[in-house]
């Protein structure tokens, strides 16, 4: 987790090749790692309800104070104190509100985070293989809705409603990571490592295509460009 949060620190950095490398893969890690480590019988203790109660008071309630502190300092650094018209920063208020603010990551993990929980809560007691098909089912499905919504409709959901709708994909795929190495424990490092190896190269590739073609993978604005390469760049 602290890793991933390390690469989203250094993706704003603003070099160019570090910034289209970091931008490929590192918001899909986080959600990764949050779907592998995932504890559906300790989560499940606590009901949905107490589950979502709590993420928003985790994430939504400080997310949005800091929106607000920030549009009231914002107000009078613009020498509004005199009680010009505030509509222009309340109108834009509401706008960052609807479209998730500048911080997109907290409206989009308090979202993404719950309908994950949810669809844990009623189907993540199966068997083995079971829960494979299941889960695979569930990424394929999530990471479909989310390409209709970007090229064919193309809304912006609210509260990134959208954008969630690729990030809960990812929480997926670190849940079936999950499952395949908790029954796979006779892997030896060597070809874990191997596998890691395989993996970035071809997501390195990937990514040269995606970029090749004009887009970059920026889930921050849920744009994708070609959808196969970007996740393929992802993973």
């Amino acid at each position: 987790g602290g890793g991933a949060v390390f690469l989203v620190l250094l993706q704003h950095c603003e070099t160019p090749i570090i910034t289209r490398i970091l931008l490929a893969f590192h918001m899909p890690l986080f959600f990764c790692v949050s779907g592998y480590v995932y504890n559906i019988s300790r989560q499940n203790d606590k009901g949905i309800g107490e589950y979502i109660r709590k993420r928003f008071l985790q994430i939504v309630i400080p997310w949005f104070c800091w929106v607000v502190l920030e549009y009231i300092v914002r107000y009078f650094l613009a020498d509004n104190i005199s009680g010009q018209n505030m509509m222009p920063f309340f109108r834009e208020f509401i706008v960052d509100i609807y479209y998730g603010h500048t911080f997109w990551f907290f409206p989009c993990l308090f979202v993404s985070d719950c309908i994950f929980h949810l669809l844990n809560h009623f189907f993540g007691k199966l068997n083995r293989y079971s829960n494979y098909v299941v889960n695979l089912s569930f990424l394929l499905s999530f990471w479909i809705i989310s390409y209709f919504e970007n090229k064919v409709c193309n809304f912006g959901l609210p509260f990134r409603f959208d954008v969630s709708l690729m990030a809960i994909g990812f929480l997926f795929l670190g849940k079936i990571c999950s499952i395949y190495f908790v029954n796979n424990t006779h892997l030896r490092p060597l070809q874990i490592c191997f596998f890691a190896i395989v993996l970035f190269l071809s997501g390195f590739v990937f990514m040269l295509l995606n970029n090749s073609l004009g887009y970059t993978f920026r889930m921050y604005k849920n744009e994708y460009g070609n959808y196969f390469f970007a996740i393929i760049s992802a993973v």
